[in-house]
């Protein structure tokens, strides 16, 4: 039990990372749209990789470079008002 526990705020805590990383690009540059590799695109919304690697391209948009996978960050935060998850 305690090791679920320390797993969820470890979570939190790379989670948090990230939003403060991303806010510090956005003001850097606001017109940048910073794109996230599969397992920080999980990490954003809280699902599995393997979740978002099952959805179709329809459902959310990512970029494919040969065996690379982005998701820009704005089609991320698009899903999650659209999934009422924001």
């Amino acid at each position: 039990m305690s090791n679920r526990i320390s797993n969820r705020g470890s979570n939190y805590d790379q989670r948090l990372a990230l939003y403060r990383f991303l806010k510090q690009i956005k003001e850097i540059d606001p017109d940048v749209d910073p794109l996230l590799d599969r397992k920080l695109a999980a990490l954003f919304t809280t699902f599995a990789p393997g979740t978002l690697a099952n959805w179709p391209r329809e459902k959310l948009y990512y970029l494919r470079f040969g065996r690379t996978v982005r998701y820009p960050l704005s089609e991320l935060q698009r899903f999650m008002r659209s999934e009422g998850l924001d």
